[in-house]
């Protein structure tokens, strides 16, 4: 393992086999509006990683998307300055059968700044490294140019970045720079279907649909071989006479089938209810279907072994989501990155509860905001938040403006999942402005959705009272508006299994030297420090974390997932004790 300033390179020597005669991840990448017509784009681009503005013409190297250039799948595997650009390239042949109608190219992420040519036109930019783009073309040529435009500023700009950046340490980790996600063509005819928004409510027994399309007239939806004609571009609900609930326990979800014209798209959607109300007038809890819940989760970085920000195979997903299931937690805080669409399909299926963060973003953050806080809890609070701003990362209006649209566009594009219990607006002050104004407006847009403002740090007004702590008995509630009390990080042990940890360096809140009093400090955590925490309202806690990421070596996996440091019939245990002694 290398290591510069600026993160860390894998031997090149690594016992690996590049899969270049493979197309990877090549499944269909959005569950939730899902057609027969697909084209994975996925494979070796021509790429050029230059100083020069503009585009070369010829390549030097080849890459393997969609693997960050920083990654050991790429097959390039070089760090990206902020003085970088990026150019992919991609000759693209069509089949036959996608040569009439429209066509649609998904670019499902691109990290963090693009421009997207066609034959050399530009035909769509984006600011935003965790949105899909796609560009509609209307007329087009049975084989044409994609060339993909890269800046990728990191953390010296205000972009959304989430947990990279150019000075990793145990926290902070190498960038995933340029395209990180899948690419991939559908075909569409001349009047399609262009989003699905279901919103379904338990107490009403209703689902509504608002089928967004770039024509008009009526659309079949077929749920449970039943047919209900409703009209695109306006909201319809549909009524139910009985509904079956998706819980954690029985995570059930209703098949959809749309037909609008010559279009056709298949769905799912989940009916349940979340809600936080006051147990014996006393403190509040999460309710969900109507029954009181305690949320035991786990941290996921979303940082895969050789991929970085992407897994080698969606599979692995997958088996992460059952693995944390399997061991008795029935919560995952996704933190600081928005995943691929499979993942939260994967959630959806399982039945494992979600917490969603924003990705975050600003500027370069300064040390002493970000220690003040924990030093003295007096300080945390959105005046002291204001006051501290600029070191805080936010120095350019810019880019609050870009936050603030982009936290919407997260939020729609994950409003279908029934797995999604709870959005974080801000993490421990990095990036945060203007907490309470932002949390109004979420809570105006989507009432019924619920919002963590300010995980641990800078506390405003919010639905929780939201605590980071890795010293639990020093941490008293001191809550006056009597919220829902959620620990939403804590933990942090670490144990560095020597024979899987490539990485130099060891980052963790507490270390252990063996296995077994890593297994006595989580037991103790839990039973002697968590558990009587309950008596005063506490509803959720989340484990730091699932598993291991570059130097910080406090997961309960290793970062290659190979091994489960601790007994896995002790977490069950654990995570019992907590989420049934309601």
């Amino acid at each position: 393992m290398k290591k510069s300033k600026e993160g860390y390179l894998y031997a090149k020597d690594i016992d690996y086999k590049f899969p270049f005669d493979e197309n990877p991840l090549n499944e269909y990448p959005r569950p939730q509006l899902r057609r027969d017509s697909y084209l994975s784009l996925n494979g070796l681009w021509d790429f050029m990683l230059t100083k020069e503005d503009e585009k070369p013409f010829s390549y030097e190297d080849r890459i393997l998307v969609p693997y960050a250039v920083e990654s050991h799948l790429s097959g390039v595997e070089k760090l990206v300055k902020a003085d970088d650009i990026m150019f992919y390239h991609k000759k693209v042949i069509l089949p036959d059968e996608f040569l009439n109608g429209i066509l649609l190219i998904n670019f499902d992420g691109i990290d963090q700044i693009c421009e997207i040519y066609i034959d050399d036109v530009l035909v769509t930019y984006s600011l935003n490294p965790y949105k899909r783009i796609v560009v509609k073309l209307e007329e087009y040529k049975k084989e044409f140019d994609i060339t993909v435009k890269v800046k990728d500023f990191t953390d010296k700009s205000y972009y959304q970045r989430g947990k990279q950046s150019t000075k990793t340490n145990g926290y902070f980790y190498t960038s995933s720079s340029g395209i990180y996600k899948s690419v991939w063509i559908e075909k569409v005819p001349k009047a399609y279907i262009e989003s699905v928004a279901i919103n379904p409510s338990y107490d009403n027994k209703t689902v509504s649909f608002f089928i967004k399309s770039n024509n008009y007239g009526d659309a079949i939806v077929k749920i449970d071989e039943k047919d209900y004609k409703i009209k695109v571009n306006e909201e319809c609900k549909i009524k139910f006479e009985n509904i079956h609930p998706y819980s954690d326990s029985d995570p059930f979800l209703y098949d959809v089938k749309i037909n609008y014209l010559d279009d056709e798209v298949y769905s799912y959607f989940g009916i349940r209810k979340v809600d936080i109300r006051s147990d014996d007038d006393r403190f509040k809890h999460i309710y969900i279907n109507d029954k009181k819940t305690f949320l035991s989760g786990v941290l996921y970085q979303g940082y895969y072994y050789l991929g970085n920000l992407t897994p080698l195979k969606n599979d692995d997903m997958y088996q992460d989501l059952k693995r944390i299931k399997d061991l008795g937690f029935n919560a995952v805080r996704v933190h600081i990155k928005i995943e691929s669409d499979l993942f939260y399909y994967y959630a959806d299926r399982l039945g494992l509860y979600v917490i969603q963060d924003f990705p975050s973003g600003g500027d370069s953050y300064s040390f002493l905001p970000t220690v003040l806080p924990r030093l003295f809890p007096i300080l945390s609070n959105d005046k002291v938040c204001l006051f501290f701003k600029k070191g805080l990362g936010r120095k350019d209006k810019r880019g609050e403006i870009e936050f603030e649209k982009e936290m919407f566009e997260y939020v729609n594009s994950l409003y279908n999942h029934p797995s999604i219990l709870i959005y974080t607006i801000f993490n421990e002050g990095w990036g945060e402005f203007d907490p309470k104004r932002l949390y109004y407006k979420l809570k105006e847009t989507y009432p019924d959705i619920l919002f963590d403002t300010a995980s641990g740090w800078y506390d405003s007004d919010s639905d929780f009272y939201s605590v980071h702590t890795y010293t639990i008995p020093s941490k008293k509630r001191k809550d006056k508006k009597n919220r829902c009390f959620i620990i939403s990080e804590m933990g942090g042990i670490g144990y560095k299994d020597d024979l899987h940890s490539l990485f130099p360096g060891y980052f963790a809140h507490k270390k252990c030297k063996s296995v077994t009093a890593l297994e006595n400090k989580i037991k103790k955590l839990y039973q002697k420090e968590l558990y009587p925490l309950k008596k005063i309202g506490l509803a959720i806690i989340i484990y730091t974390q699932f598993n291991d990421v570059e130097s910080e070596y406090n997961g309960l996996y290793t970062f290659d997932r190979e091994v489960l440091k601790v007994s896995d019939k002790l977490l069950i245990d654990l995570n019992k004790l907590m989420i049934e002694d309601n």
